[in-house]
C-alpha cells in the first residue's frame, strides 16, 4: 500500500478549527486521523465530542413543517366524474380519412 500523503498542516488546523473529527479530517485530507490528533494535542485543542441528539431534534433538523390546507369534508364534496371518453381514432384512420 502506498503511503498516504502529507496534508498540509494548515489544512489540518482549519478543519479542526471547524470542529470536525480527527476522522473525518483523515478521511477528507487523505491523512492519518493519528496526525490529525497529534497536531490537535500540538494545539492544546480538547478531543472531538460527537453531539449526542434525540430523534426529534434529527427530525426537526432534517425535515421543514407543512402548512395545513383546510379541506372539505366529504359530505360537501361533489361526486367525481369519470373523464371524458375521447373518440377512439387511430392516427392512421385520421390519415385515410384526409384530417
Amino acid at each position: 500500500m502506498p503511503p498516504r500523503p502529507k496534508a498540509p498542516r494548515a489544512d489540518v488546523i482549519a478543519l479542526l478549527q471547524e470542529g470536525r473529527s480527527d476522522k473525518y479530517i483523515g478521511r477528507t485530507l487523505r491523512t492519518s486521523p493519528m496526525r490529525v490528533a497529534r497536531i490537535r494535542a500540538d494545539l492544546d485543542l480538547p478531543r472531538y465530542q460527537h453531539a449526542v441528539v434525540s430523534l426529534e431534534q434529527a427530525w426537526a433538523a432534517r425535515t421543514q413543517p407543512t402548512a395545513r390546507a383546510s379541506t372539505p369534508s366529504s359530505s360537501t364534496r361533489a361526486p367525481s366524474t369519470p373523464p371524458a371518453a375521447s373518440p377512439s381514432v387511430s392516427p392512421t384512420a385520421a390519415n385515410l380519412r384526409g384530417t
